[in-house]
């Protein structure tokens, strides 16, 4: 599924990761510990996030937010069905997937709602000692607020690409959060 990710190939990450479902399922048979089995689900539904995320945000026909927003609920699913003691790669998901919405967000020009999310990550980063992760996020987050005041302070806010989805993946980190009607409290 990796290789198709970074081959663009979205009919194959399509293809891998249902094939991925099939086989964390607790029925398929594999004799494997829950823990890998949750991770590759986890990572099979975030290759399915990016995919529909790439397309949304190069305005792909047949794509739009709600199915995108299907996709990052699916992803916060399978998070939340973690195994006992995996908090710290539960909360690495979390992050991640902040990340990626953080990323997405900022391509279509919705720079607040991106700052948010980057900061989120960034300060998920930050508490599981993921140091370059958090860098590479904070200038992310440094790039959108040069944006935002090279615009003067003008910015998009989007109609909520996440709209609260990630409020389940708050409470399983234990980052908190404020509904601010569109995505969770900007913090820094």
């Amino acid at each position: 599924m990796r290789r198709a990710l970074d081959l663009g190939r979205s009919g194959a990450v399509h293809v891998a990761a249902r094939e991925i479902e099939r086989r964390t399922r607790p029925d398929s048979g594999w004799d494997l510990p829950p823990e890998p089995l949750w991770d590759h689900l986890v990572d099979a539904r975030m290759g399915v996030l990016i995919v529909a995320g790439d397309a949304l945000a190069r305005g792909e026909q047949g794509t739009d937010q709600a199915g995108y927003e299907a996709r990052r609920r699916e992803v916060l699913e399978a998070i939340g069905q973690m195994p006992e003691g995996h908090d710290a790669r539960a909360r690495y998901w979390a992050a991640y997937l902040d990340d990626r919405h953080a990323d997405l967000l900022a391509r279509r020009g919705e720079t607040a709602a991106a700052r948010r999310a980057a900061r989120r990550a960034r300060s998920a980063y930050e508490a599981l000692g993921r140091d370059e992760d958090a860098a590479r996020v904070a200038r992310l987050v440094t790039e959108l607020e040069a944006a935002r005041e090279a615009e003067g302070g003008a910015e998009r806010t989007g109609h909520g690409a996440g709209h609260g989805a990630g409020r389940a993946a708050d409470v399983r980190s234990g980052r908190d959060f404020e509904d601010d009607g569109d995505e969770r409290a900007e913090s820094a």
